[in-house]
């Protein structure tokens, strides 16, 4: 079953997915301990050279990856923080693990269920990713609204093309929409 959570305040919605972001800070935090010293001997080597040449910035195979991280501990769970919102007749969400900024954002989607589609292929290109899969994280989505009126950044009004300056979380309505439409379209 999945549901929205709707706050009527961002500060509402900031203090109630705090954990959240704790919780993913640390576990990114910890791969990144593991991971960065033995990524920095591996690209200096003779093996690196010649996958890679000269480049020390190349980014590494799922192979390399693998072969850095054996000691990882498997099954960690992180929450992508999906926020919902609409701006004028088009919907929106956007995707973060440690803020409510949202980093990723997709959209502008012309109903609701376009949207959930939009969620759909977020989560299946994150579940494709060859980090993802050989780090052993499985990725839960969250979902939240804010009823709060705000307004967008001009650069986030221009990149995703908005007319309206204005974003507000989705109606009552619309979230029972979005939760029907996402279950509907579940992957098997």
């Amino acid at each position: 079953m999945i549901s929205v959570l709707v706050f009527e305040m961002e500060a509402e919605a900031e203090r109630a997915l705090q954990p959240y972001f704790d919780q993913n800070s640390r576990i990114l935090q910890e791969i990144k301990r593991q991971m960065q010293p033995r990524e920095e001997q591996y690209r200096t080597t003779l093996e690196y050279t010649q996958r890679h040449g000269e480049e020390r910035s190349a980014e590494l195979t799922v192979e390399e990856i693998r072969s850095l991280l054996p000691h990882l501990p498997q099954g960690e769970k992180l929450t992508s923080v999906f926020r919902l919102y609409a701006s004028g007749s088009e919907y929106l969400f956007g995707v973060d693990f440690v803020n409510t900024r949202m980093l990723y954002p997709g959209g502008p989607y012309p109903s609701i269920e376009t949207m959930v589609a939009g969620t759909h292929g977020f989560r299946e290109e994150l579940n494709r990713s060859p980090q993802r899969s050989e780090v052993g994280l499985t990725i839960t989505p969250l979902f939240f609204s804010v009823n709060e009126h705000y307004r967008f950044c001009s650069e986030l009004k221009k990149s995703l093309e908005l007319e309206d300056p204005f974003g507000r979380g989705l109606t009552r309505e619309e979230v029972q929409e979005f939760e029907r439409n996402y279950l509907k379209k579940m992957p098997n």
